[in-house]
């Protein structure tokens, strides 16, 4: 599966594509390089490994896996065929397939591996000078309990630390 930051500020969206049916991903394997550098890079790659296997080549540049899974989208490249036998064009596929791989996502990953984006005690119902609940003086709401829906990356660990430091120093 998929996981990250960018994976898990898109799962609340997905979830609802997902109940209207096909969802599909366009997942781009560099990112940070463009088209042309990636070209550089397979060139390079290439160069160092004339007499391999495009498979056993890709490897050094790909995840585990992901070689295979990106040869198999480019039906008229054989993983086997010599790196030094592959033309212009073929590279060119190649490329497009990394910087564009179709994901087919299936489904979310289940609770045991949910990580809380939102949901909680509305915001209306706390007091938020003090995190006070308003429908029970005696009781401070605090952290991923509140209704507020935040990015991931360390932003539920704030929200607790400074919820949970307005609460204290109120209670």
């Amino acid at each position: 599966g998929f996981s990250g930051p960018t994976i898990l500020n898109a799962a609340g969206d997905v979830a609802d594509l997902l109940h209207e049916g096909t969802v599909t991903a366009v997942v781009d394997l560099f990112p940070a390089q463009d088209i042309g550098t990636l070209d550089r890079t397979l060139v390079t790659l290439f160069d160092a490994n004339k007499n391999k296997a495009l498979r056993n080549a890709l490897r050094e540049l790909l995840p585990p896996g992901a070689a295979d899974i990106a040869l198999s989208l480019v039906p008229q490249l054989p993983a086997d065929k010599k790196v030094h036998s592959i033309t212009k064009d073929e590279r060119r596929a190649l490329i497009d397939t990394m910087k564009g791989l179709p994901a087919t996502i299936m489904g979310l990953m289940g609770l045991d591996r949910a990580v809380v984006a939102d949901g909680g005690v509305l915001l209306s119902e706390v007091d938020m000078r003090t995190m006070r609940s308003l429908k029970c003086s005696n009781l401070f709401i605090t952290g991923d309990l509140l209704n507020i829906t935040r990015p991931s990356g360390g932003y539920s660990l704030q929200l607790c630390w400074t919820s949970g430091y307005v609460a204290g120093t109120n209670a």
